[in-house]
């Protein structure tokens, strides 16, 4: 998979850059973040507090204003206190950002491309591997893999978080009414997400054909799951839906959303009823951090879901308005984000970008339930055993 990445991203113009293992940012501002101190020194920076990252987005971000196109696959560390199975301490975490990026339909459909390219790659490769027939072992009966949803040509869906809530309210699932606003073009954001899912998907299964990775995933498949592998052999692009589209089709399944939004089972079910990878674009601004770019009461951003994983990828067009910078940003994290504000203020380009786990995405195309059977060692609340 880290191969097709590259692939992609450099088919695609885009320039890899190495971001810190040591910052002063926590850009999620959830306080998730683990703290780094010298054993004999806690001012060994100069400051109190430095951390592990959770992110490489705000660095990349200060790149694009002399490099317009930048990615990065880095080690992202959360101190989540989180025993579920999507979640781990130490995880990879690929992000990209693209300058002078103002339309979220072409982030998703990068997402999109960039999906779609691995999953195919990927599933060429395993079908000479035991690869799928080990993830057959992670299937349920009715599970659907990603490698099965890119089979076909069609573009993931694409939702508003408001018609993702009523989507799910006509599928049974609770949830109260979310007001629709104004909305905005993503479609050049969704495109380059697109575009990279397919790219790593299809080299990842050219790759895995040659061994024993497909058979292997085989071990994970209940009898009419599909994975995003086979969600990609479709050249269609993913369905996009507002988050008020989402919320309206649910509903018609149904399905009811709470105020607080999206519950994992919600994104399962909407990737469920579209067949497919689907965008859903233009959540509530009080669901969203303080740095994507708004229209009214919306982020214009994007969570791409999949099956399995739920999401699989985030992104948004990045405020570049350093008052509302400034308005937004929480007074606890201020001090050490005057230099992000300092950006804007130096002429820094629009942008977008978007953060995709790579976990996930091997969730995805292998039809594998635990996030914990992805990798060799995995770290997670409490559990750290070499």
């Amino acid at each position: 998979m880290a191969t097709k990445s590259h692939e992609f991203f450099k088919n695609n113009d885009y320039i890899y850059i190495d971001t810190p293992m040591i910052s002063l940012n926590d850009c999620e501002g959830a306080g998730e973040a683990f703290t780094l101190k010298a054993p004999k020194d806690e001012d060994f920076f100069g400051r109190p507090d430095v951390y592990l990252p959770v992110s490489g987005q705000l660095h990349l971000e200060s790149i694009v204003g002399a490099i317009p196109r930048v990615y990065t696959i880095g080690t992202a560390f959360r101190a989540e206190k989180c025993l579920s199975r999507q979640h781990m301490a130490e995880f990879k975490m690929l992000e990209a950002e693209c300058g002078f990026m103002d339309s979220l339909d072409d982030l998703c459909n990068l997402v999109e491309d960039y999906v779609r390219h691995v999953v195919k790659g990927f599933t060429e490769e395993a079908i000479h591997s035991d690869v799928l027939k080990h993830a057959e072992l992670y299937r349920t009966e009715d599970s659907k893999n990603i490698i099965e949803m890119c089979q076909s040509a069609v573009r993931f869906p694409r939702l508003t978080y408001d018609e993702a809530v009523t989507l799910l309210a006509d599928h049974g699932v609770k949830m109260l009414e979310a007001e629709c606003g104004f909305m905005d073009s993503l479609d050049d954001l969704c495109n380059l997400v697109e575009d990279y899912v397919r790219h790593v998907v299809k080299g990842f299964t050219e790759e895995a054909i040659h061994s024993d990775v497909l058979k292997h995933a085989e071990l994970y498949r209940t009898e009419d799951s599909k994975n995003i592998i086979e969600m990609c052999q479709s050249a269609v692009r993913f369905p996009r839906l507002t988050y008020d589209e989402a919320v309206m089709l649910l509903a018609d399944h149904g399905v009811k959303v709470e105020a607080d939004g999206f519950k994992k089972s919600h994104e399962l079910k909407l990737v469920d009823i579209c067949g497919s990878p689907v965008f859903v674009t233009h959540f509530p601004c009080d669901q969203k951090p303080f740095y994507m770019k708004r229209s009214g009461d919306k982020a214009l951003c994007f969570d791409l879901l999949a099956p399995f994983v739920g999401e699989l990828a985030g992104g948004s067009l990045r405020e570049d308005d350093v008052t509302q910078l400034e308005e937004r940003l929480p007074k606890e994290v201020a001090a050490n984000l005057a230099w992000y504000l300092e950006l804007r203020r130096c002429g820094q380009p629009n942008s977008g970008g978007f953060g995709l786990g790579v976990e996930r995405l091997l969730q995805a195309c292998l039809s594998i339930v635990n996030i914990k059977d992805t990798v060799a060692f995995p770290r997670w609340f409490k559990h750290c055993k070499c």
